[in-house]
């Protein structure tokens, strides 16, 4: 492949500038706490945030990152893109690297199944795994996805007053037609990209220990790895076949490579003090402050790491509230409906910046910190009630250090 001036330079120029300036200057000095990534940490907070490469990465790995990029924007034709699919390139979902588009909406999927006998998942039977919207070659797409917004109101106990939505999702236009009766809705908005190369670095050993396996990547924790979930979404969300052998691998590449932007305003007395009430709320007994690469990583560059990302990468019960529906609506039953991954929160407060728009949790129902922190249940239920008790001012804090992240 010719990378002298490969097409994505010309449409994505400052994203080609972010990711050799990062990768060329030295690390910049700042407080610790401060380095969310450590020696990888990147000093930026533009709306390319989210898109450049680690701070410490080696001159040798500069045409591989360059050449996954040009991966990660192409617009892909058929072939190799399925004549069923939900995006057509990795970009459409994730503009600047972050989770959204550039018109600042929030690109969902939604993926399907039913009980087993065993009470684990299979496939929807007429339409696998995902509802594919989109398609190309004279195929019909499968179906349309469609969505309403409920308001649900509250008060402090403060007496202070706040609005959460509440999603109503419905499928029309179903091509094949309709869905198995026990069928259970799970909507996705996309993950979160940065810093996945050192979540993946973190040994076993040092996670917690728990009742569940590391669910390291996905809202469900169903990807064991970054080449996992890469080639999951090429494959779900794509539906990309025929692949040059080498590509996956050099998108794998650029996905684990990207940067943690640093943390701002650590030192200001609020964020601090935010910081002690958010470990008080209980929020830090999930959201790790704290996680160590191990010595021996996929590249040097993410091995050995302090980093500081907020999550345990373990599955918790969030309550009813967040759990996978049914076709009538009402929260399925199931235990593992209720079970979502600790989202890392590092790079939570530029996120409107890059994608001009805020959107949490797993269906992006959250338009901030606290409407998700509001959501929360089950394990999360004491937390939230700790929250919701504090002054105006405390809770006020607390969302002032989650923004500094």
């Amino acid at each position: 492949m010719h990378l002298s001036a490969p097409r994505w330079v010309r449409l994505f120029p400052a994203v080609a500038v972010a990711l050799v300036a990062s990768a060329a200057a030295p690390s910049l000095s700042r407080p610790p706490a401060a380095a969310s990534g450590g020696t990888a940490t990147v000093s930026d907070a533009s709306r390319h945030a989210f898109g450049r490469a680690v701070a410490n990465l080696r001159r040798s790995q500069w045409p591989l990152v360059r050449s996954g990029k040009e991966l990660f924007v192409r617009r892909w034709a058929e072939p190799p893109l399925g004549p069923l699919h939900n995006a057509g390139s990795c970009s459409d979902c994730h503009f600047l690297d972050g989770r959204g588009e550039p018109s600042g909406t929030i690109p969902v999927l939604l993926r399907l199944s039913i009980p087993g006998p065993d009470g684990a998942p299979l496939p929807e039977p007429r339409y696998g795994v995902q509802l594919q919207d989109r398609a190309v070659g004279g195929a019909r797409a499968e179906g349309t996805v469609i969505l309403d917004w409920q308001e649900v109101r509250g008060r402090y106990p403060d007496g202070a007053r706040y609005t959460l939505r509440r999603p109503r999702w419905r499928v029309d236009r179903l091509a094949q037609g309709p869905l198995h009766p026990g069928t259970r809705l799970s909507p996705r908005i996309p993950p979160s990209l940065v810093g996945l190369g050192l979540l993946e670095a973190v040994a076993v050993a040092d996670l917690p220990a728990g009742r569940r396996p590391p669910g390291r990547f996905g809202w469900k924790g169903a990807a064991t790895s970054v080449q996992d979930q890469v080639q999951r979404a090429m494959a779900e969300d794509l539906g990309l076949t025929e692949l040059d052998g080498d590509e996956p691998r050099r998108l794998t590449t650029y996905v684990r490579l990207l940067a943690v932007p640093a943390r701002r305003g650590v030192d200001r007395p609020e964020v601090r003090r935010g910081e002690t009430l958010f470990r008080r709320a209980g929020c830090a007994g999930c959201h790790l402050p704290e996680l160590r690469t191990a010595p021996e990583a996929s590249f040097p560059e993410l091995a050995g790491q302090t980093i500081r990302p907020y999550t345990d990468l373990l599955l918790h019960d969030l309550g009813s509230d967040l759990a996978d529906i049914r076709l009538n609506g009402r929260p399925d039953r199931a235990p593992s409906s209720r079970l979502w991954r600790t989202a890392p929160l590092w790079g939570l407060g530029l996120q409107k910046t890059v994608t001009g728009t805020v959107a949490l949790l797993h269906d992006g129902r959250a338009r901030s910190a606290e409407e998700a922190i509001l959501w929360h249940g089950g394990e999360a239920r004491t937390a939230r009630s700790r929250f919701r008790s504090l002054p105006a001012v405390d809770r006020g804090a607390l969302l002032r250090f989650l923004d500094s992240l």
